[in-house]
């Protein structure tokens, strides 16, 4: 795991984006297929915008500048966006006025969230203009912590409410979860699992008891699920300081730095397919189409690009670009971003590898338990191919397996349970 203790200062030229310190291989991987996909004309730096979000008494605070002071060291530049709604809460705007039954207090609920929600795009949006313009200079790259992020006022309303402040505010879960944030890092409350240590002296504006923090910890969750880069941290069983230094770990993989962390998960081959009757009530799940198409690789990697839609909402489209190294070891290091539209385009026209298949997927994601999990469905390729994907701790321990599937076999280290061995042609 990376260190995440003092740092020592470093000399370093900044005046390109190289100059980040211990680049992973698959980071410089994605700069090459980035500079053919600028076909010649100027290169602009990476901009990763990474939500840390949570319940009360996380450690998001603490996290943040952990984030910023080791980011920075590596030749980061860090912006962090404020909290929406701790600024209105301390510029006078109070819970009283939104709680209660009242057709008044629901109308200043909605309002409420409305306002947080352009409050909390406008400021992103503000930072990452700025950060931008910073890099065309410097060449830097740069990092964008958002103290909380736009889905997470959903979990302050009913399902119908929230679909009213989506309309008014003209987006969709689509935009405000998938396609606008690069990751999504949620810190359980102290509450859950570390409750001695629970204490709300340090936010004036926050005032919930254990209970509640713990019941608004798992809405927060359930906001963000579906998002495919969302990764949980724990209390159970670590003390505070190797939390932060699972969520520093995890940050250095994302953003292209060397670690020791790789993607924790385990696969599993499901023997029949998922009936959410069976699944436990509150339990969230949501399901998308998923298109992968794979791309011209380099030595010891390949990369594919994705088209991801909810089933529900067919033309609420989002795209993104991964890099899969290979390691000596045998396994994966994967690093993922976020594209756009003609991005993905183009990328399918100029670099997409004609000796494999487009592979169609629907995939269901769920968050059971803290525990989130993916089913993968290759409908087209083969029916009864169904693959559990679920997330473990770093050690890849046997996680606690849904008792509402059936699982079979584990095919973690099973080539033709991947999508890449689907996509082969003949």
């Amino acid at each position: 795991m990376a260190s995440t203790g003092d740092v020592p200062e470093q000399t370093m030229d900044t005046s390109t984006s190289e100059s980040i310190v211990n680049m992973s291989p698959e980071a410089k991987r994605v700069k090459r297929l980035r500079r053919r996909m600028s076909e010649g004309e100027e290169f602009p730096p990476q901009i990763f915008r990474i939500v840390v979000t949570g319940g009360p008494c996380a450690g998001k605070t603490s996290g943040m500048n952990r984030l910023q002071t080791y980011l920075e060291a590596r030749g980061f530049r860090v912006f962090v966006v404020p909290e929406a709604a701790t600024m209105m809460w301390s510029a006078g705007m109070s819970i009283d006025d939104i709680l209660g039954d009242s057709v008044e207090a629901a109308r200043r609920r909605k309002l409420f969230q409305v306002l947080l929600c352009n409050t909390q795009l406008h400021l992103e949006d503000m930072f990452y203009r700025f950060a931008e313009e910073c890099a065309r200079e410097s060449g830097r790259e740069s990092v964008l912590l958002c103290d909380r992020g736009c889905m997470d006022g959903s979990a302050y309303l009913s399902e119908a409410e929230w679909e009213e402040v989506l309309k008014e505010v003209g987006q969709t879960n689509v935009n405000l979860r998938d396609s606008r944030y690069d990751a999504v890092l949620h810190l359980v409350t102290a509450a859950k699992g570390a409750r001695s240590h629970y204490t709300l002296d340090n936010n004036g504006t926050r005032t919930e008891n254990p209970d509640f923090a713990c019941e608004l910890d798992e809405k927060t969750k359930n906001a963000w699920v579906g998002h495919p880069r969302f990764y949980l941290f724990e209390n159970e069983g670590i003390d505070f300081e190797t939390k932060l230094q699972k969520v520093v770990a995890r940050v250095s993989l994302l953003v292209g730095l060397e670690t020791s962390t790789q993607r924790s998960y385990r696969k599993y081959r499901l023997l029949s397919k998922p009936d959410e009757s069976k699944f436990p009530d509150g339990v969230k799940v949501l399901q998308f189409h998923v298109e992968k198409i794979y791309l011209l690789g380099d030595e010891g990697s390949y990369h594919f690009i994705r088209k991801r839609c909810p089933v529900k909402a067919p033309n609420q489209e989002a795209f993104g670009l991964t890099t899969v190294t290979m390691q000596s070891d045998g396994s994966k290091v994967e690093q993922k971003r976020i594209i756009k539209k003609r991005d993905f385009e183009w990328l399918l026209q100029h670099e997409r590898d004609t000796k494999r298949k487009i592979v169609r997927q629907r995939r269901l994601c769920c968050l059971w338990n803290s525990i989130f999990f993916e089913v993968h469905d290759y409908y087209e390729e083969d029916p009864a191919m169904l693959i559990l994907v679920i997330q473990t701790n770093e050690r890849g321990d046997k996680p606690v397996l849904p008792d509402f599937l059936e699982v079979g076999e584990d095919v973690t280290a099973t080539p033709e349970a991947s999508g890449y061995h689907v996509s082969k042609k003949g």
